[in-house]
């Protein structure tokens, strides 16, 4: 398995760093997702016409709906969010 590793800057200044896994790992820890990426891989090969750039416009208007929204993944969710 292959880890790399991502910081990030928060507006406060926080730096945050992330363990991410490379594909075959992520295959390798979950087989879903796993089949999943197998079944991406197969879809692009065959149909790169369906690819789409995300446009800048796009991107804005996410980030003014969620830019500012901090989320701890790995916080305990409410009985209201379960």
């Amino acid at each position: 398995m292959h880890l790399d590793y991502h910081a990030s800057i928060r507006p406060r200044g926080e730096v945050v760093l992330t363990r991410s896994t490379s594909p075959e790992g992520l295959e390798a820890d979950d087989p879903v997702l796993g089949e999943f990426l197998g079944f991406l891989a197969i879809d692009i090969a065959s149909h790169p016409e369906r690819l789409q750039a995300v446009d800048e416009g796009l991107v804005d208007r996410l980030q003014s709906l969620v830019g500012g929204i901090e989320v701890d993944l790995d916080a305990a969710l409410s009985a209201d969010e379960a």
